[in-house]
C-alpha cells in the first residue's frame, strides 16, 4: 500500500535474557585495521547483510529497532536449531506475535565477525517479509555500525575499540543517543515544534511514525489536517492503521528534512501503542544519511548524502494485500483511491503485475510496481480479470 511494506516488525520483553556475545576474532587493533568494511544491499530502503549461519547463507535486515537477533522459523529448522520449550512474549507494530521461542546458532559470522553459540529469537515471519530474519541490538552492543546507502556498504568496528569506533563515526558534532529499558536506541528530534525522543530504526520502512498514546496526549490529529486513514504495513502483529499526513519539516540534529510524510498511529496494542517515547525515525528518512551508530556509546552520526534533499514519498496505490497459500490476496482498499476506481475489491487475486506473474512469496514484485511515480499505469491481472490503476500521491 505504501512505501514501509513491513513497518515495525515486533518488540520483545524478555530482551533481556540475551545478553551480547562477545566476538571471537579481534577485527585489529590498529585503528585502519579496526574497521571492516563488506557490501550492504539495499532493498530501499531497507539495509540487508549476508551473514552466514553454520555454512549457510542467510539474509538479515540490519534492524536498529529490533530488541534482539530474531530469525525467521523455516531458516531455524534448514538449520536444524532445537527450540526452547518456553514461548517468549513480544509483539508487532499494533499488536501481538506469533509465538517467539530461544535458540543458539554455534556459528554466526557477519563478515569476518564471528561469533559462536549465538543466542537468538525464533519466530514465524509473515510471508510478506522476503528475508530470514533481522539482526539486531544484540549485534550492536557488540559492534559500532556505519551504514553507506548510496554505495551499499556497511563498516564495523568492535564497540571495544575506541580509536576504530571514533574513525567509523567521522568527525563531531554527534548527536546523543539514549537506551531505553527496552533496549531501544532514542534521539531527539523536533517535528514541526514537537520535541521529544524517537526511536531509530533501519528496519522499518516509513519515514516518520507517530505512537497513538503521544498523537492522543498531544492533540496531533487536528495539527496537521484532515489526513488519509489507511493500512500502512503488515507485520507479525497484523495490519498496521495510520492516519497519514505531511508536516512541514522534521530537525534531527543540524538538518532540516521538509515535507516528511508522517503516520498517526492508530495501535492499541503492540510498539506503536507505546506511551514510552513519541514514535520511531524510518528507513526511508535515515537513507538520506551516511549512518554511523555507536549503541555502546550512545552516538550517532549523520553525513547527509545526495538523497536528503529528495522529496518524501507518500501512499500512492490506495491498497494493501497478503501473501497467502491461494496467492496474493487484496485485504483492504481505500474508498475512493486509485485501486477502487480502478476496481479492485478486497479478496481478489492478483495474477500478474504489468506483464510479470504474481504468486506466493512474490510480493516484492508488485511493491516495486506501486513505488513508481505519480500518474504512472500499474496494469494488474486478477482472478476476475485485467485492471489498471493510476498511481497518484494521497497524501
Amino acid at each position: 500500500m505504501r512505501r514501509a511494506f513491513l513497518g515495525r516488525i515486533f518488540s520483545l520483553s524478555a530482551v533481556s535474557c540475551l545478553g551480547a556475545c562477545e566476538a571471537s576474532r579481534e577485527l585489529g587493533r590498529t585503528p585502519a585495521q579496526a574497521i571492516q568494511e563488506m557490501p550492504l544491499a539495499i532493498e530501499d530502503p531497507y539495509p540487508i547483510v549476508t551473514a552466514r549461519l553454520q555454512a549457510r547463507e542467510a539474509l538479515l535486515v540490519l534492524d536498529t529497532g529490533a530488541d534482539a537477533t530474531v530469525l525467521d522459523l523455516r531458516l531455524a529448522r534448514a538449520l536444524g536449531l532445537p527450540l526452547s520449550r518456553e514461548v517468549v512474549s513480544g509483539s508487532g507494530g499494533s499488536g501481538p506475535s506469533g509465538e517467539i521461542r530461544r535458540a543458539v546458532v554455534p556459528r554466526f559470522a557477519v563478515g569476518g565477525a564471528l561469533r559462536r553459540d549465538q543466542p537468538v529469537y525464533v519466530t514465524a515471519f509473515p510471508r510478506e517479509f522476503p528475508w530470514d530474519g533481522v539482526l539486531g541490538a544484540d549485534f550492536l552492543r557488540t559492534y559500532a555500525i556505519r551504514v553507506d546507502y548510496p554505495r551499499g556498504r556497511l563498516g564495523l568496528a568492535p564497540a571495544t575499540s575506541r580509536d576504530g569506533v571514533r574513525q567509523l563515526l567521522g568527525p563531531e558534532p554527534w548527536l546523543p543517543l539514549r537506551r531505553h529499558a527496552s533496549g531501544k536506541l532514542l534521539v531527539e528530534a523536533d517535528l514541526d515544534g514537537v520535541v521529544g525522543w524517537f526511536s531509530i530504526d533501519t528496519g522499518a520502512g516509513q519515514a516518520v511514525t507517530l505512537f497513538a498514546p503521544a498523537v492522543e496526549r498531544l492533540g496531533l490529529r487536528t495539527r496537521w489536517g484532515r489526513g488519509v486513514r489507511l493500512a500502512t504495513g503488515v507485520t507479525t502483529g497484523g495490519i498496521d492503521h495510520a492516519d497519514c499526513v505531511r508536516a512541514q519539516a522534521l530537525h534531527l540534529g543540524a538538518y532540516r528534512l521538509q515535507r516528511p510524510v508522517v503516520e498517526l498511529s492508530l495501535a492499541r496494542g503492540g510498539l506503536f501503542g507505546s506511551d514510552a517515547w513519541l514514535g520511531n525515525i524510518g528507513g526511508e528518512l535515515l537513507r538520506r544519511f551516511n549512518l554511523a551508530l555507536d549503541a555502546s556509546g550512545g552516538h550517532l552520526a549523520l553525513q547527509p548524502n545526495a538523497a536528503l534533499d529528495e522529496a518524501f514519498p507518500g501512499p500512492r496505490a490506495g491498497f494493501i494485500w497478503r501473501d497467502t497459500d491461494r496467492g496474493l490476496e487484496v485485504a483492504e482498499v481505500l474508498a475512493d483511491g486509485p485501486a477502487a476506481l480502478a476496481g479492485l475489491q478486497e479478496g481478489d487475486l492478483l495474477r500478474a503485475v504489468d506483464g510479470l506473474p504474481l504468486g506466493p512469496g512474490q510480493g516484492w514484485t508488485l511493491r516495486k510496481a506501486l513505488r513508481a511515480r505519480p500518474g504512472t499505469a500499474v496494469h494488474l491481472m486478477t482472478a476476475e480479470g485485467p485492471r489498471a490503476l493510476v498511481l497518484r500521491e494521497l497524501v
